[in-house]
């Protein structure tokens, strides 16, 4: 997925106060030199200064909203400008959310990754008839498979989905590393 580059991070440091202990992205009291004209930058200041920013969930549930960058706006994932205020830096790929929770972005909670890495930190699939990740029903028995950078790897048939779990725990805790999400 192409996204849009960031605006500059002083620019964003003009724009937003954020709160890592929280996860809360607030509108500062934006300079005047960021609107067209006198009346647009008291009335932004008036409506949105101190109140929470990006904030309307998408149909993923990720935070976003839209931020007006030279006379053009565009729309942003909250966790994205967040990484961008606390690094100084775009991110090279995708920001991963420790705990599955998109909304939830607090510094503590978002990392850097590839999409094989945020792949790996994804729960049980739903459809998923054994109750355990990784784990399948085969004839009498179960079988364990893992995915490593979009390729599927045959771990081994088991008596047991509890064995073929261990199987893929051991597996993914050596492959995918602190990505590694068993349940």
């Amino acid at each position: 997925m192409k996204r849009s580059p960031l605006p500059p991070k002083d620019f964003l440091d003009e724009c937003f106060e954020y709160n890592p202990e929280t996860g809360s992205l607030t509108w500062k009291t934006r300079p005047a030199h960021h609107f067209a004209s006198v009346a647009r930058w008291r009335a932004f200041n008036t409506r949105f200064a101190g109140k929470p920013a990006l904030n309307s969930p998408d149909g993923q549930g990720y935070l976003r909203g839209s931020i007006s960058y030279h006379g053009k706006a565009t729309f942003y994932r909250q966790h994205r400008v967040i990484w961008k205020l606390m690094t100084g830096e775009d991110p090279v790929e995708e920001i991963d959310h420790k705990d599955l929770d998109r909304s939830n972005n607090r510094w503590s909670n978002l990392r850097e990754a590839t999409r094989s890495e945020n792949f790996y930190n994804k729960p049980r699939r739903r459809d998923n008839q054994s109750g355990f990740k990784g784990v399948s029903p085969h004839r009498d028995g179960y079988t364990a498979n893992i995915r490593v950078r979009g390729r599927r790897h045959y771990l081994g048939r088991f008596s047991s989905a509890e064995e073929a779990h261990k199987a893929y725990t051991r597996a993914a805790e050596h492959l995918h590393g602190k990505y590694s999400r068993t349940t």
